[in-house]
């Protein structure tokens, strides 16, 4: 069945037509009065209600009234092949029962002026760019296999130009500003105060960690590495606060391998007999070890099972009380007094 629509009240019949197809229809076939020429469609099931307008650059509307004011919910506009959905409407809700909304887009799924909000979850699949910016300046991107060092990824604008990276696994989650001198910024709020705590600066490639932090703090279950092709520097008025233990009581157990300390600076308050011992951590080349004897006797200090205090290995040295000695690795067995 097939119901067309004249072009105005009276006039003559227009080719836009309602009808019910009671065969199924293939992709991109046409058929009479329904598809024509060279078409673009998903084709549809048996018993299928199809709108088309088949006039040449003829649009297809719908429209509300609200209060007696006509409001656009929908145009499909044949010239530019634009489907724009919502302009009359203060909202737009996409909603499914169940599953995905899926926005499949062959270029961009661009986010005008006013922003936009999720309010259920939202996914990027693998290796889609999720841009930010009119020309794309900013990137996420979720690559799903390895990428080399220095390598790019110029076709989805990502890595650009000759880059310098030491590479990701499978997997990784890439955030990238491509814009040439361009930085990234990241930011808190603190009572209503923005405050930096990093920033990428692209222009003189310089990395800046914690500015308007009050403390800065880098954890690490291993080793914390200074990886600097230049020097560590510290700022006009800086110094460096070590690890300190006070108030320790030496091991009335006189071997090694009892009292060990863990600290780089390690104050002895109570040496209740001659001997009462302590125990170097295993050495590493260039760790320091402090030890301040204010006890009342003489400390034994043992190094770790296998090290040498330059007395010989698994040898004991002591430490006069009022004293004190700074110990210094230098490879993974030896220490020396400084």
């Amino acid at each position: 069945m097939s119901i067309e629509i004249a072009e105005a009240p009276g006039g003559s019949a227009s080719a836009v037509g309602l009808t019910n197809q009671a065969t199924a229809l293939a992709a991109d076939a046409e058929r009479s009065g329904v598809a024509e020429g060279t078409s673009d469609h998903q084709g549809f099931a048996a018993n299928s209600i199809v709108l088309s307008n088949l006039d040449n650059d003829g649009d297809i509307m719908l429209l509300v009234s609200d209060g007696g004011n006509s409001l656009e919910v929908l145009l499909a506009n044949a010239d530019t092949a634009d489907l724009q959905i919502g302009h009359g409407m203060a909202t737009v809700e996409v909603k499914t029962a169940s599953g995905d909304v899926t926005l499949n887009a062959a270029n961009n799924n661009i986010f005008a002026s006013g922003g936009s909000i999720f309010t259920a979850q939202a996914r990027v699949n693998d290796n889609l760019r999720l841009g930010f910016g009119n020309d794309n300046d900013m990137a996420l991107y979720q690559r799903s296999t390895a990428l080399a060092a220095d390598a790019e990824l110029e076709a989805p604008n990502i890595i650009v130009g000759t880059s310098n990276h030491q590479g990701v696994a499978a997997n990784s989650f890439i955030a990238s500003n491509v814009t040439t001198d361009a930085d990234i910024i990241m930011l808190i709020s603190d009572g209503g105060n923005s405050l930096e705590f990093l920033l990428a600066d692209g222009d003189v490639a310089h990395l800046h960690l914690g500015f308007a932090m009050i403390n800065t703090t880098i954890y690490a279950s291993g080793d914390i590495t200074l990886n600097s092709g230049g020097n560590v520097v510290l700022a006009n008025d800086s110094l460096i606060q070590r690890d300190v233990n006070d108030d320790l009581t030496a091991s009335t157990t006189q071997s090694q391998g009892n009292g060990a300390l863990t600290a780089e600076v390690n104050e002895i308050s109570t040496v209740g007999s001659a001997s009462d011992t302590v125990t170097l951590p295993s050495a590493i080349g260039g760790l320091k070890v402090t030890i301040i004897n204010n006890g009342a006797n003489t400390l034994q200090i043992f190094p770790a099972s296998g090290d040498d205090l330059g007395q010989g290995g698994d040898t004991a040295t002591t430490l006069a009380a009022g004293s004190n000695v700074v110990f210094q690795a230098y490879d993974a067995t030896n220490w020396e007094i400084v």
